[in-house]
């Protein structure tokens, strides 16, 4: 069996190697090959950060609390390593190689200070003695002085120099200056640096004309907690807690030193800094590369550099009858962001706000991210004297400070909000308003409550007045109160309570109806697949004679090859691909739910999620049409695993152009 499990690792990487090959992909606008880099470069970040670190504590486990993993720590982290080599190598020949000679096609050019002419070096002076100097606080790196921290994701220089008989360390001030610089533009050419270089340049007349004999760039990767309580429960999280109780917070899981470093300057800093051997990773001349998210984009740059901007066009399901409150009391309302605008939903609360029939709101919120026309919507309504309820997930992964402060916000605004619970965190996508007479607009959706994110993330959402889907939302929000423990829904499905069930008993109803010798099919679009549970689930139904189809973004722990019955697919284009839906069968009665749970252990038993039915033939038709205008996608689908140094790059429409054209057909 385990031959047919991938370990989530492994498999996550040759995620991101998906997102490399969309940077080295030459039909790819440039500038969004940049971004693409950067996107890469912002993930392998965090992946150091939680599952390096997680792979590097579980080594210390006990031999059968490893087994209940599923994961042999030591030999995937092994093969982590070998991959990211592999795929850092791509990722210096994608950018040096192929992006900066296209750059310089297009009159835009990198310099590296080595090769700054006379007017180059005055345009870094300048900037230097201006902009940077002022922020260059140099340490020494002697035992007669406390050791730095070094922190998290942050570039430092450490110089060698003649005169001085222990290492200095500054941080580079990236925070106070844009880390790519333009020297200058003349006409149509445009020179830019990165901030490294200008620096370089310019620190031996810093240092006074001390003798520098070597400068290398640094950058510490932390580990950013292990998130167990995410990942594991009961009795595995107590061993694995017991057995990590050692650790100490923020411990290095990546030190990226310069290749040119010398033996001896690299031992002396893995000394002070008390670095292991596995700590250590060769980097080149730079890094912090998710700073290519701010590469200048020259003003005058070809349009066809770019992605063509793109807006959603206007709803008919909506349009039609003049307000989104009155196209849900006529109809279900299915969305498909970026396809449809997201701005319907700040625009229902707008209306809501000033509705006297509006008795409440709730919400549920996982990312809030910046101000947005949602959040002022929500505050309106609270000030306007609505009984508003906002959940707040405080525990959103690198989002927690972010949400405390809408959640003060909101707060001062007079509604009601509540944060986390312990132990599990609150997923579902949920939003419920009701009026006087008792009717309740549902909203159920996959993605967040989040307008920028809606512009960038594929994701459904159902807007109902169905009074049962409405009676089972309201019963997740007073489990969110506390005034209810055990939901008793009808229609939709909410973990961690039934949601595991409904998936396992309607994969075991299809394996059933194969054996009997009717038609079975499984059809699921997810951003992850990695419980174990149902892995071995889909392989049974697979080997009965269930036809599975798998379009899996990220994670996917099912061997694509582990039978043939079974078909994994995948997009990765300039929409990151994040809605979720489950199809079956059932002997021609299909059910089709959306969904904001993927397949994942944490999603199913320590998650609030919710899985909503679609009813309505149209709805299911439009959802199949994007499944298979997906799966058929020669352009930016294809396999797991597929094997990167061969992948073809082909010309033509993908499928999320299609989908654009199909919604510019509806209106």
């Amino acid at each position: 069996m385990e031959e047919r499990f991938i370990p989530r690792d492994i498999s996550w990487l040759d995620f991101n190697g998906r997102v490399l090959a969309e940077a080295g992909d030459p039909n790819v606008p440039l500038f969004e090959r940049i971004k693409f880099l950067a996107i890469f470069s912002s993930n392998l970040d965090e992946f150091f950060r939680v599952r390096v670190s997680a792979l590097r504590q579980f080594k210390k486990l006990r031999k059968k609390t490893k087994e209940q993993l599923h994961v042999k720590p030591k030999k995937v982290l092994k093969q982590v390593m070998e991959v990211i080599q592999s795929q850092q190598v791509r990722f210096g020949e994608i950018f040096f190689d192929e992006i900066i000679p296209e750059l310089e096609r297009h009159n835009i050019f990198i310099k590296k200070n080595e090769d700054y002419n006379a007017e180059d070096k005055e345009s870094a002076k300048k900037i230097f003695q201006e902009k940077i100097a002022p922020h260059i606080h140099l340490q020494s790196l002697s035992d007669d002085f406390p050791i730095p921290f070094l922190d998290n994701r942050r570039i430092y220089f450490i110089l060698d120099v003649e005169e001085q008989q222990q290492p200095l360390l500054f941080a580079l001030p990236d925070s106070e200056i844009s880390r790519f610089i333009l020297l200058h533009e003349l006409d149509d050419s445009y020179t830019i640096s990165f901030l490294d270089d200008i620096i370089r340049a310019n620190l031996q007349d810093f240092l006074n004309g001390q003798n520098i004999r070597e400068i290398i760039s640094i950058k510490l990767s932390r580990d950013a907690e292990m998130y167990i309580d995410d990942e594991f429960s009961g009795d595995l999280l107590d061993k694995i807690k017991k057995g990590i109780s050692e650790r100490n917070f923020g411990l290095p899981t990546r030190f990226l030193y310069d290749h040119n470093t010398s033996v001896e300057l690299l031992d002396q800093i893995s000394q002070l800094f008390n670095l292991s051997k596995q700590d250590l990773v060769k980097g080149g001349r730079y890094h912090n590369f998710h700073d290519l998210f701010g590469f200048p984009k020259p003003e005058h740059s070809a349009p066809e550099l770019s992605y063509p901007d793109t807006e959603a066009p206007a709803n008919p399901d909506i349009e039609r009858w003049g307000s989104v409150m009155d196209a849900i009391n006529n109809q279900d309302i299915l969305l498909h962001f970026p396809y449809d605008r997201f701005s319907y939903i700040p625009e229902f609360i707008e209306e809501c706000a000033d509705r006297e029939d509006v008795t409440a709101i709730k919400i549920t919120l996982y990312r809030i991210g910046s101000a947005s026309r949602l959040t002022e919507a929500l505050q309106k309504a609270a000030r306007n004297g609505k009984s508003v309820l906002v959940f707040i997930e405080a525990k959103a992964r690198f989002d927690e400070a972010s949400n405390m402060y809408w959640g003060q916000q909101l707060q001062d605004a007079g509604a009601k909000v509540i944060y986390s619970f312990p132990q599990i965190k609150v997923h579902a996508k949920i939003l419920q308003v009701s009026y006087l007479d008792g009717t309740k607009h549902s909203y159920i959706g996959t993605g967040n409550f989040n307008e920028k994110n809606a512009k960038i993330y594929t994701d459904f959402a159902l807007l109902s007045a169905d009074p049962v889907i409405g009676r089972d939302i309201e019963q997740v929000f007073n489990i969110l109160e506390g005034k209810l423990i055990v939901p008793n829904h009808k229609k939709i499905k909410i973990a961690p309570f039934a949601l595991r069930n409904f998936i396992e008993s309607s994969i075991s109803r299809e394996r059933l109806n194969a054996l009997e010798g009717k038609e079975a099919s499984i059809i699921a679009k997810l951003n992850n697949l990695e419980d174990y549970n149902l892995v071995q689930q889909l392989l049974s139904a697979a080997e009965a004679g269930v036809k599975i189809k798998l379009l899996v973004r990220g994670i996917c722990c099912l061997n694509a090859d582990a039978h043939p019955n079974i078909e994994l697919r995948r997009v990765v284009d300039r929409f990151l691909e994040h809605a979720r839906l489950y199809y079956f069968h059932n002997c021609g009665e299909d059910q089709i739910y959306i969904s904001s749970a993927d397949w994942m252990s944490r999603n199913l038993d320590r998650r609030i999620e919710v899985a909503c039915p679609i009813i309505q033939q149209e709805h299911k038709d439009l959802l199949m049409d994007v499944f298979y205008k997906q799966w058929n996608d020669q352009v930016k689908g294809g396999p797991h695993f597929e094997d990167m140094s061969i992948r073809q790059y082909h010309k033509g429409e993908s499928s999320q152009e299609l989908l654009f054209k199909s919604s510019l057909a509806r209106t």
